[in-house]
């Protein structure tokens, strides 16, 4: 779901949908991601962001890309994957509901959990 400053759902097909080829693909993700974080540019309002991936090898495959360093060097980024401990999936499911944390997670995560 995508919302405004407001709160209220915000979903526009010509916004929020984009056809791109794949090598284009990871920069705008970067790009994406980093708009709806400064929610549009008020760096006043930083919000979390959770982007799921269908797999643990897609995930990385992002995650490890040069454009998500300084997201990992400032620590506001995390994964959640398969193979974390039970302790793990509890303390990540509520870190990515902080304000300003990245949160990348495989498919799993994005069926019957509430951030």
């Amino acid at each position: 779901s995508l919302f405004d400053k407001s709160g209220k759902l915000d979903y526009a097909k010509n916004k929020d949908i984009h056809v791109l080829k794949p090598e284009y693909f990871y920069n705008q993700l970067h790009s994406t991601i980093e708009g709806y974080r400064i929610n549009g540019g008020d760096e006043s309002i930083k919000r979390p962001v959770i982007i799921f991936f269908k797999n643990e090898n897609k995930l990385n495959s992002f995650y490890n890309l040069d454009v998500c360093e300084e997201w990992k060097l400032n620590g506001i980024t995390q994964t959640l994957t398969p193979e974390l401990t039970d302790l793990e999936k509890k303390r990540g499911i509520l870190n990515a509901t902080k304000l300003n944390m990245i949160t990348f997670a495989t498919e799993e995560y994005g069926r019957g959990i509430d951030f």
